[in-house]
């Protein structure tokens, strides 16, 4: 998942993800795209909307996610 919010929230191409994420793009892009398909972002966001140390946190997940995955 720390890969996946990383290229949603860097705005870096799939292909620039580093490999010290020990997990390869073709996956990451995948459990992003069967994560957004669910709207699991949304429910993360909505889930810590009452969290202020979350809060914030997750609607930016769910702003860019929302971006990437509607290109």
């Amino acid at each position: 998942m720390v890969a996946v919010v990383y290229v949603i929230t860097s705005g870096c191409a799939w292909q620039q993800l580093p490999s010290s994420f020990g997990v390869s793009v073709p996956t990451a892009h995948r459990w992003f795209t069967r994560w957004s398909g669910a709207n699991l972002w949304q429910n993360l966001s909505e889930s810590t909307s009452d969290i202020p140390a979350l809060a914030a946190w997750t609607r930016t997940i769910h702003e860019c996610a929302a971006h990437r995955f509607h290109r």
